[in-house]
């Protein structure tokens, strides 16, 4: 079956943004793709998706090439999003709490650090793309384990990129954050904050 892949794309042609935007990302692939080709879907330009360190990432490594990067670029970027994973991270926690601080604070460029976490990580998200789920998860083994047995899918698998299920994960992510005290797991994620402020971004492109 041939899916449709066009849902996201605006009929309108494409109006650059005004502003720039960047989104820096702890590991090197799976999130990056992901927003890559969700900005791509989208159809709108101005938005910068980077692996958010050189070398093997932390939260506070991500947050730190951040800075480097946005102080170098000759453009001013209205906000920048800090995309990480809670994992077993010390710095978690202390780059969380600097981000929100940092709303208006860099001297050098004026932009906001939006801070984006998941526990254990990005590929939970994926996870609600197919079922709301309290099942708990320590870390990403486990999902991607659980995605493999139940729906057999791999993290990379299509589904994830062109399906228009991002409302369901959308859905069911603000419905874990809202619960959350009543879960039996820790687990959640922000990424439906993201996808969200980028969907509002592609309004203002092609109104």
């Amino acid at each position: 079956m041939v899916r449709n892949n066009n849902s996201l794309k605006r009929k309108s042609k494409n109006k650059p943004l005004k502003k720039h935007y960047a989104i820096f990302c702890e590991d090197k692939i799976t999130s990056c793709t992901y927003f890559k080709k969700f900005v791509e879907k989208l159809g709108i330009n101005k938005i910068v998706c980077v692996k958010g360190s050189r070398g093997k990432s932390t939260p506070k490594q991500v947050l730190a090439y951040a800075k480097r990067f946005i102080k170098e670029e000759s453009k001013e970027y209205y906000k920048t999003f800090i995309v990480v994973d809670k994992d077993k991270h010390d710095c978690y926690e202390k780059v969380k709490i600097e981000c929100e601080k940092s709303k208006k604070s860099n001297k050098d460029k004026n932009t906001d650090f939006i801070f984006i976490g998941s526990n254990p990580c990005f590929e939970y998200f994926l996870l609600l793309y197919e079922e709301d789920t309290n099942k708990p998860f320590d870390n990403c083994q486990q999902i991607k384990k659980y995605l493999k047995k139940e729906y057999d899918r791999s993290i990379e698998d299509n589904f994830y990129y062109e399906s228009r299920n991002y409302k369901k994960a959308i859905k069911n992510a603000k419905e874990i954050k809202l619960n959350k005290d009543k879960q039996d797991s820790e687990n959640f994620t922000d990424i439906h904050i993201l996808l969200e402020e980028l969907i509002n971004i592609a309004k203002e492109s092609n109104p």
